[in-house]
C-alpha cells in the first residue's frame, strides 16, 4: 500500500518550499512541472515565447524555429536545437532576464504591500 499525504499537508509543503526557497530576490529557480511556474506567478512558457519573439525576432536560426514554438509551444519548439547552437546562449540569456525582471518586479510589489500593512 502506497502512503498518501493529504492536501493540506501538501498545501503547507509547497508554501514552506515557496517561502524558504522561492522568495528570495535573485536567487536562481528552477520550477519543474506542469503549471508550478504559473502557481508561484512565473511568467508561463507562452509569456516567455513571446519574449523571445519580442527580442530574437530577427535572427535567422530563430526565425526558422519560431513557426514550430507558436504552432507547438515553447518546449517542442526549442527541442530541435542542437546543444552547440550559438542561439541558445541568447535564448538563456533571455529567458534568464525575463525571470529575473519578473522577479524583481514582484519582490517590489511585496515591499510596498509590506510597507503599507
Amino acid at each position: 500500500m502506497e502512503d498518501y499525504i493529504d492536501e493540506s499537508t501538501l498545501n503547507k509543503i509547497i508554501e514552506s518550499i515557496k517561502i524558504d526557497y522561492l522568495s528570495k530576490p535573485n536567487l536562481p529557480k528552477l520550477i519543474i512541472g506542469s503549471g508550478s511556474s504559473i502557481t508561484f506567478d512565473y511568467p508561463s512558457m507562452d509569456d516567455l515565447a513571446n519574449e523571445l519573439n519580442k527580442e530574437l525576432r530577427n535572427d535567422e536560426t530563430f526565425k526558422k524555429i519560431y513557426p514550430e514554438i507558436k504552432e507547438k509551444g515553447l518546449e517542442r519548439g526549442l527541442s530541435s536545437l542542437k546543444k552547440e547552437d550559438i542561439i541558445l546562449k541568447d535564448i538563456r540569456k533571455n529567458i534568464a532576464g525575463t525571470i529575473l525582471r519578473h522577479e524583481i518586479k514582484n519582490e517590489q510589489k511585496n515591499l510596498y504591500f509590506k510597507l503599507r500593512a
